[in-house]
C-alpha cells in the first residue's frame, strides 16, 4: 500500500508539472517577438487581412482564453492545427516521435552496453593505470558540451572520412539504411554517458566490494570472481538503475541537436522549422513532448529505483 501510495503521489506531481509548463509555453508564445499572421501572409499583406487572419487564428484573444481552449483542446487529443498548410499537429508529431525515440534509446543503449562493461573493468583494478586512463578519458567526455560531440562526428566521420551518410534518416522499410544514418548521431549523444557510466559503476563496486555480507562471501569459501560479478555487481548496480533514467530524459532532449545537424526527421528538426516560421501550435507540441520525456524518465527512474532496491520496500514497510 506504501508502494501505491507513493506512486499516486508522483503522477499527481508529474501531471502538475506538465500543467505547468502548458502554461508557460502558451503564456511564453505570446511575448515572443514576431507576428505569427505576418509571418504566414508575408509583409506585402494588407494590415487589414493581417487583423483578420489573427482574429481567425485565435491570436487576439486574452492569455486565459487561448489556455483554457489549448487544455480544452488538449484532453481531447487536439494540438491544433498548422498555420501554414492545416495540418493536424498531432500527425505531424506521431510522424515524427518515432524517429526521436528510437535515436535517443539508442544513444542510451549504447551508453549502457559500452560503459557498464568499462566500468567493471576499472573496477576490478582500482587505481591501475586503465582506472587513471580512463578517469581522464571520462573528465574529458563528460565535460565537452553534447552538441560539441555531434558536430565534430558529423564533420570527421561523414564530411571527411565519408564512412556515413551525413544528413537524412532513411526509411524503417530499409533497417540497413536507417541503421547507417543511426549510428553517427546516436553514438555522438551517448559518449557523454559513456564517460559518466565507468565512474558510477566504480564508484558503487567499490562502496558495495567493502560491505559486510561481500566479506561474509569471502568468509564462505567464495572465488573472488563470483562474488564480483554475482553478488557486488548486481547490488552497484541498483544506483545506477536511478541515473539511467535521467539520462534517458536528458538524451530524448538532446536529439534535438543532433538532428538538426543530421538532417534526420524528428521532433527536433520539426521544432527548429516550426520556430522559422512562428507556427506555434508546433512550437508548443514539440516542446510539450520534450516536457513528458523529461518528466517521465525523473518518474520511472524513480519508481525503478524503489522496486529494485528492497532497502526502500522495506523502510517504507508499517512497523507491526
Amino acid at each position: 500500500m506504501q508502494f501505491y501510495s507513493y506512486l499516486l503521489r508522483r503522477l499527481v506531481m508529474s501531471a502538475i508539472v506538465c500543467v505547468l509548463c502548458v502554461t508557460v509555453l502558451v503564456v511564453g508564445t505570446r511575448i515572443v517577438p514576431g507576428d505569427p499572421a505576418t509571418a504566414l501572409l508575408g509583409k506585402q499583406a494588407s494590415p487589414e487581412l493581417i487583423a483578420q487572419t489573427r482574429e481567425d487564428l485565435g491570436l487576439n484573444d486574452s492569455a486565459p482564453r487561448q489556455l483554457y481552449d489549448y487544455f480544452s483542446s488538449l484532453l481531447r487529443g487536439d494540438l491544433g492545427t498548422a498555420y501554414q498548410n492545416e495540418v493536424p499537429v498531432t500527425d505531424l508529431i506521431l510522424t515524427a516521435l518515432p524517429h526521436t525515440m528510437i535515436l535517443g534509446f539508442t544513444a542510451m543503449l549504447m551508453a549502457v552496453i559500452i560503459g557498464i562493461p568499462l566500468g567493471v573493468l576499472v573496477a576490478m583494478r582500482p587505481n591501475g593505470l586503465l582506472d587513471r586512463t580512463m578517469g581522464g578519458v571520462s573528465i574529458g567526455l563528460i565535460t565537452i558540451p553534447q552538441f560539441v560531440f555531434v558536430l565534430v562526428f558529423l564533420l570527421v566521420f561523414s564530411v571527411a572520412l565519408g564512412w556515413f551518410p551525413a544528413v537524412g534518416t532513411g526509411s524503417l522499410s530499409d533497417p540497413i539504411g536507417y541503421a547507417a544514418r543511426l549510428i553517427l548521431p546516436a553514438t555522438a549523444l551517448a559518449v557523454v554517458w559513456i564517460g559518466w557510466m565507468p565512474r558510477i559503476i566504480r564508484a558503487n563496486m567499490i562502496e558495495v566490494v567493502d560491505a559486510d555480507f561481500i566479506r561474509a562471501a569471502r568468509t564462505f569459501g567464495l572465488k573472488e570472481r563470483v562474488i564480483f560479478h554475482k553478488y557486488a555487481l548486481k547490488n552497484a548496480l541498483i544506483p545506477t538503475v536511478a541515473v539511467l533514467g535521467l539520462g534517458l530524459g536528458t538524451t530524448m532532449a538532446n536529439t534535438l541537436f543532433a538532428e538538426i545537424a543530421f538532417g534526420r526527421q524528428g521532433l527536433g528538426t520539426l521544432a527548429y522549422e516550426a520556430l522559422r516560421v512562428q507556427a506555434w501550435p508546433i512550437v508548443r507540441a514539440t516542446a510539450l513532448c520534450f516536457a513528458v520525456f523529461i518528466v517521465f524518465s525523473n518518474l520511472l527512474a524513480d519508481l525503478s529505483y524503489r522496486l529494485v532496491d528492497p532497502r526502500i520496500r522495506l523502510e517504507e514497510e508499517p512497523v507491526v
